[in-house]
């Protein structure tokens, strides 16, 4: 007999005494009230249907040993249920009476005793065994129960428990079982819920770093040096000209309109935002006429700008944007890095798409990117192109400087293939700014475009009046005709001819006279001095001040232009890579010798306040020794290190410098790589997050932002030997 079965029989003769011991009750209640029990003809029914089915069971189960004494003890439960049955009926038919029944249950009172007393032994010895039963198979599993279930709910537990103890309420076991199973099921529930939560957040975690990676590889820390300057911020309330709406006359402008100069010039770029059939729009000017800053002002209102199309006004446009910068470094003005940024940032506004673009790259056989070195000038086309495809939106893209571009191997024919390629893209508009360059206007001339310089009169009248009408009311009252603010104002605007750094520089040199509190006649004298062109203005006012200056100082300057111009110098593109020193703490750190090697010697204590010193000493010294052509600006990407990027002024001025103001830094004390090796060195130790690693001849590559200490020996040590070669001849 299966042991299913065993306790199916035991549990039918459990049932069976318990329906016997409540027929003898039902006897007893015939004796003391005279009549039939309420529920003794359900009692009997019950007492034949268990009788019936235990009979059966036992005809057709057979009793194996190991279940012989279950079957006796049912057999001998169905004998007396028989017996019962049979007094049960002759006590409770025919005429009855008090001394009646009595004397007929006096007469049975001892069979009813005794079979009542079988049952009641029947049922403790079947409670007995069934305990003893699931309490040695407990015990049994409770070795392997501790191991594979270790965090079971304390209800079911405390079931084991109570069997351990032999406790022998069998209902009351039963029900605490029930429960420990429900909560064992709402366990299994939360514990699968729990399990695809973790795996969804795991994926969702390695997702997030792989997109993470993927957009690192794409950025390099002077993406945005450019964007961010305060120099090309565009004072408030210019250029509102650019988007003025088109009036009703020219609604029959046609596109050889927009290539010519005209009256209606100002409102070309408006005319081009409404016309979905041009794509390239190009903003030529002088230099310093303020085409990065008007890119930059149209670049950060993306949705001003795409509401003057007067299309799709539900849409929601995607800027990208880009600043060429030849005074920067060299992925400052490098076509890769120019895609890299257009395609960071429009996956950084689609985190979906840059998603897709991972997977796509993932299932191929590209390499994982991880820096700008793993992508190819080739890719980046390709991604940047499927990318923008994929997009239904409308997008803006902003190119300034294309005439910054590192002129080497043919990169600004390539850049202008880049720039024709988005005429297959009919949701792009694409404007960008350079100097009126021959390569340039040959080949953007044919799209719609205008000359900066010809529209920015009124722009410039509201600069100059800003800047300088308030400082002009202090002057003293006179009754000439020249001695009065609108004069002034409007001579400068009428000389400045559209360039607004000339206007910028002369103001800074009026402010000046006015605060030594010069006359009318000293300030018109000055006026009258005043150069006609930006490199005028470089070698009269700024050339000769440094000029004027003692040996010191000069020699200051000359050092600080020559470490800025140091790839133009060595005409090595590599070295400014390697060996950059437009930082400010890389300048000081070439000037302060002692510092460099307390540095390198490892006898620095607070490296960073050190570091904060230098950049502190040195953009005061740029301020009175440099005669105002560089700037120290602050390096965004990573503004808590308190770093100054050290830069030109203006790209005019680095072309001053390398033409007719050359002689401003090369006359003076020559740049000496070796020292320049050693800044890199000290720099490496404690100001910058590399990692000094020396490795073998046949190691492999070192990971960016790592130096190898032996071949930075071994480069000092020959460039020692040239120098002490060079000094021999």
């Amino acid at each position: 007999m299966e042991a299913l079965a065993a306790l199916s029989l035991a549990c039918n003769v459990l049932q069976l005494v318990g329906t016997g011991l409540k027929i003898s009750r039902a006897l007893k209640t015939v004796r003391d009230e005279h009549g039939p029990d309420k529920g003794v003809q359900s009692h009997a029914a019950a007492l034949r249907q268990l009788s019936h089915e235990v009979t059966q069971s036992l005809a057709t189960r057979g009793s194996p040993a190991a279940n012989a004494a279950l079957c006796t003890r049912a057999a001998d439960v169905v004998a007396v249920a028989k017996e019962l049955e049979t007094l049960l009926v002759r006590f409770t038919t025919g005429r009855k009476g008090k001394i009646r029944d009595m004397v007929a249950y006096g007469r049975k009172q001892g069979d009813i005793k005794a079979l009542e007393k079988r049952l009641q032994q029947t049922q403790d010895l079947l409670q007995n065994e069934i305990l003893k039963d699931v309490w040695q198979t407990a015990n049994a599993q409770w070795a392997t129960i501790q191991v594979e279930v270790p965090s079971m709910k304390s209800e079911l537990r405390t079931l084991i428990s109570e069997l351990q103890r032999g406790n022998n309420n069998v209902s009351d076991i039963i029900t605490k079982q029930n429960a420990a199973l429900c909560a064992l099921d709402s366990i299994k529930i939360d514990t699968l819920h729990i399990r695809d939560n973790l795996v969804k957040q795991k994926s969702e975690e390695r997702s997030n770093a792989e997109l993470k990676d993927f957009l690192a590889s794409l950025y390099f820390p002077s993406m945005n040096a450019r964007r961010n300057m305060a120099s090309i911020v565009a004072l408030e309330g210019t250029f509102q000209w650019l988007l003025d709406p088109p009036s009703p006359s020219d609604s029959e402008t046609t596109t050889e309109d927009m290539l010519d100069d005209g009256p209606r010039t100002a409102r070309k770029f408006s005319l081009w935002l409404r016309d979905p059939g041009q794509r390239i729009f190009w903003i030529s000017g002088k230099p310093g006429s303020g085409k990065s800053t008007l890119m930059h002002h149209l670049a950060g209102m993306p949705e001003t700008v795409h509401a003057a199309t007067g299309v799709h006004p539900n849409a929601k446009p995607m800027m990208l944007s880009a600043f060429i910068w030849a005074s920067g470094d060299e992925l400052q003005r490098s076509l890769k890095c120019l895609l890299c940024t257009l395609l960071y940032q429009l996956f950084s506004q689609n985190t979906l798409l840059a998603k897709a673009t991972l997977h796509d790259q993932s299932s191929s056989l590209d390499m994982k990117k991880r820096t700008i070195s793993d992508w190819s000038e080739a890719e980046l086309c390709r991604t940047l192109a499927g990318a923008i495809k994929s997009l239904q939106q409308p997008i803006y893209i902003f190119i300034d400087g294309l005439d910054e571009i590192n002129p080497v191997d043919g990169t600004p024919e390539r850049l202008l293939d880049f720039v024709r390629s988005v005429l297959t893209h009919n949701n792009i508009k694409l404007c960008v700014s350079s100097r009126p360059e021959v390569i340039f206007e040959r080949s953007l001339q044919h799209y719609p475009h205008f000359r900066l310089q010809d529209l920015t009169c009124g722009d410039m009248e509201r600069y100059t009046r800003q800047k300088l009408a308030k400082d002009l009311r202090l002057m003293p009252e006179s009754t000439e005709c020249r001695h009065n603010p609108e004069t002034v104002v409007n001579h400068l605007i009428f000389h400045a001819e559209g360039v607004f750094l000339w206007l910028q520089l002369v103001i800074t040199s009026l402010k000046t006279g006015i605060t030594n509190d010069d006359s009318w006649e000293l300030l018109w004298e000055r006026i009258d001095d005043l150069p006609v062109d930006l490199e005028s203005f470089y070698y009269e006012k700024m050339v000769h001040k440094l000029e004027r200056e003692n040996r010191t100082y000069r020699e200051y300057a000359a050092t600080v232009f020559a470490l800025l111009l140091l790839d133009t110098h060595y005409n090595l593109w590599d070295i400014s890579m390697s060996l950059k020193m437009d930082n400010a703490s890389s300048i000081d750190l070439y000037l302060n010798k002692d510092l460099r090697r307390r540095l390198i010697e490892e006898k620095v204590d607070d490296p960073m306040k050190e570091k904060r010193t230098c950049v502190a000493r040195v953009c005061m010294q740029l301020r009175a020794r440099c005669a105002g052509l560089v700037e120290a600006v602050p390096i965004s990407d990573n503004p808590s290190e308190g770093e100054r990027l050290v830069i030109f002024i203006h790209r005019t001025v680095r072309d001053f410098m390398l033409e007719s103001g050359r002689r401003l830094w090369t006359r003076e004390t020559p740049i000496d790589l070796t020292v320049c090796l050693d800044v890199k060195y000290a720099r490496s130790r404690y100001f910058d997050s590399y990692r000094i690693t020396p490795v073998g001849l046949w190691a492999p590559p070192l990971m960016s932002g790592e130096l190898d200490v032996e071949l930075l020996s071994w480069c000092r040590k020959i460039l020692l030997d040239c120098q002490e070669s060079r000094e021999r001849w």
